[in-house]
Parts: structure tokens; C-alpha cells; sequence
């Protein structure tokens, strides 16, 4: 049995014009009625086109399609379909992560009112922290620095505006990004220098709000080291702030940022 090109293409569920490219690259053929002037696939032809359609969806390009369907001996062709299998476990990973980012970011903006100003003490905490600005400085200064702040910004549901939380620093301050280790890991992101470290046995974290152009004020601040002091708490090191989400109110940019205190 026959098919004509329209007819074809309602089969296998592309358009006609695909077909045509189909059969201009050669992935396919048909043969033209010398009377009627009309193409027509052979039954082949349609199973072909269901191949070549699924081949595409997973993400083959056409010449690896032309490529799976001609010249590929059996290691060949399993060795293509474990690296389209690891690009998609890949892909799902990073979809998942992200639905669980989208999910924690959705609950703390629906419950922000009851976070706020609220101490919680974390244990074992790893931040990877990227500066790239301090006052009008730019920090980041060759071809390698760039690629990486290029790949932390590709993800940017993980990472965050961070700050040092340091008063004397207020008039140059150091902009950077920072993420959670656990997420730079699961992301395979790039954590060579410039990208550092900053662990903490203890940390004590607060939600905070204020002005995205500035930093905490101290009432806030002063919440946060009254409770270290009533739980006996010390701080040292540095603390930083890390933006959370920001939105406009009465013409002016509002920021939800946690604070990092470490604590022993």
C-alpha cells in the first residue's frame, strides 16, 4: 500500500512540508506517479517516519538520525542511546531540583509574615560563595572567571545575591552569588577559584526585611543578637546576608534576605 504525502503526514503526525525535508535529506523516499505527478510512500516509509520522529523527540540531530539509521553497527548504536539516556537522566535531575527549589520558594513567600524575624539554628553549613563586585569594582577579570559566572547565572532559581553583613564595608561592598553546596553539587556547577567555601559547624539564620538598596537596619539586626545572647550563643566570623525575593511596594524595592550568623 501507497500513501500520498497529505495522507502521510496524518499518519505518522508531521507536516507535509517535513516530509518533503525528510525526503530532500534523504532520510526518506518516495516515488512520483508518472501520470499524476503525485508522490507516494510505501508502507516502509511510514515506519521509517515514525522512527526518524521519535529519534527527533529525543533530541538527535538530523545528521545523527542519518547516521543512526545507515551506518551504525550494534556497539554504535547502544553507545548513542546510553548518552541520549544519561542527557535526559540529566535533564530530569535538574527538573526535579528545580520543581523542589520552585516548592520551597512558593512557601516561604506565602508564609514570609510568620518567618519573619524568626532565629533558626542550622547545623553543618556549606555555601559556595562567587564575588564579582565590590563597590564600582568589578571582581571577575579573565575568560575563565566569566564561563563560570555564566554557568552559576544559567541557574539562577539556585543561586542568590549575597553580601557581607559588615557596616564598615557599607561603602564599597562586595556583591557576589552564592548557592548551597548541595545544589552546586547536583548541578555539576564549576567551584574552582574564584568560588570559595564558607562552612559553618553552627550557623544562626533570621529573616529579614528591608530596603533592597541597603542593608538590614540594626533594630533588626539587634533581634537576631538578642536571641544569640539569651541562648547563649557566640558569634564570630563573618556574617553574611543572602537575598531570598524582593518586590515593589510604594515605589520602592523590598528585600527578604536571611541572615548568617556562624555561632558556637
Amino acid at each position: 500500500m501507497s500513501y500520498k504525502t497529505g495522507d502521510m503526514a496524518k499518519i505518522v503526525g508531521l507536516t507535509p512540508q517535513t516530509l518533503r525535508e525528510y525526503e530532500k535529506e534523504g532520510l526518506l523516499e518516495a516515488e512520483k506517479d508518472p501520470v499524476s505527478g503525485y508522490r507516494y510512500f510505501n508502507a516502509g516509509m511510514v515506519s521509517k517516519a515514525i522512527a526518524i520522529r521519535s529519534l527527533r523527540n529525543m533530541g538527535f540531530s538530523l545528521n545523527k538520525v542519518k547516521i543512526l539509521l545507515r551506518n551504525m553497527d550494534y556497539n554504535e548504536y547502544c553507545a548513542y542511546f546510553e548518552d541520549i539516556k544519561i542527557q535526559q537522566e540529566k535533564a530530569l535531575k535538574k527538573q526535579i531540583l528545580l520543581c523542589e527549589r520552585a516548592r520551597e520558594q512558593s512557601e516561604t513567600i506565602l508564609h514570609i509574615h510568620e518567618a519573619l524575624h524568626q532565629c533558626v539554628l542550622l547545623e553543618n553549613v556549606d555555601i559556595y560563595c562567587l564575588d564579582y563586585m565590590e563597590g564600582e569594582r568589578p571582581l571577575l577579570e579573565n575568560k575563565e572567571e566569566f564561563e563560570i559566572m555564566n554557568a552559576w547565572t544559567e541557574v539562577s532559581m539556585f543561586t542568590r545575591n549575597y553580601s557581607p553583613v559588615k557596616a564598615e564595608n557599607f561603602k564599597n561592598p562586595v556583591m557576589g552569588l552564592a548557592i548551597e553546596k548541595k545544589y552546586a553539587d547536583e548541578l555539576e556547577l564549576p567551584v574552582q577559584e574564584p568560588v570559595y567555601l564558607r562552612h559553618a559547624d553552627r550557623m544562626l539564620t533570621m529573616m529579614a526585611r528591608h530596603s533592597t538598596h541597603s542593608l538590614p537596619e540594626k533594630k533588626e539586626i539587634k533581634i537576631l543578637l538578642d536571641y544569640a545572647n539569651d541562648q547563649h550563643l557566640m558569634l564570630y566570623g563573618d556574617p553574611i546576608i543572602i537575598s531570598r525575593f524582593s518586590y515593589w511596594e510604594d515605589n520602592e524595592e523590598i528585600s527578604y534576605s536571611m541572615l548568617y550568623y556562624p555561632v558556637k
